[in-house]
């Protein structure tokens, strides 16, 4: 009888020992599948930053485009202005 208790201790030793393996190795496989996307994480965020950096210069440009245009226009403004006034005396 007691050979037979201590085989059922043994077994049931066995089983916890075999479940937290069974824990460990689903943690490790989710670690691992989490570090095998991390590359396409990266390649993903290189991307949005390459379009976030592309759409802000495109942006500064058409922005400094304007500006240009404005200042042509007050010039021509100015002259416009300057031919009236002497048309006028």
């Amino acid at each position: 009888m007691a050979e037979n208790q201590r085989l059922r201790m043994e077994v049931s030793e066995l089983r916890k020992k075999y479940q937290e393996t069974e824990e460990v190795i689903f943690s490790l496989t989710r670690q691992r599948e989490q570090t095998s996307s991390d590359p396409e994480r990266i390649s993903m965020l290189e991307t949005q930053l390459q379009i976030y950096q592309e759409d802000f210069e495109s942006e500064r440009r058409d922005r400094k485009m304007e500006h240009d245009r404005m200042v042509e226009m007050e010039q021509q403004v100015g002259i416009l202005m300057r031919q009236v006034q002497t048309s006028q005396i």
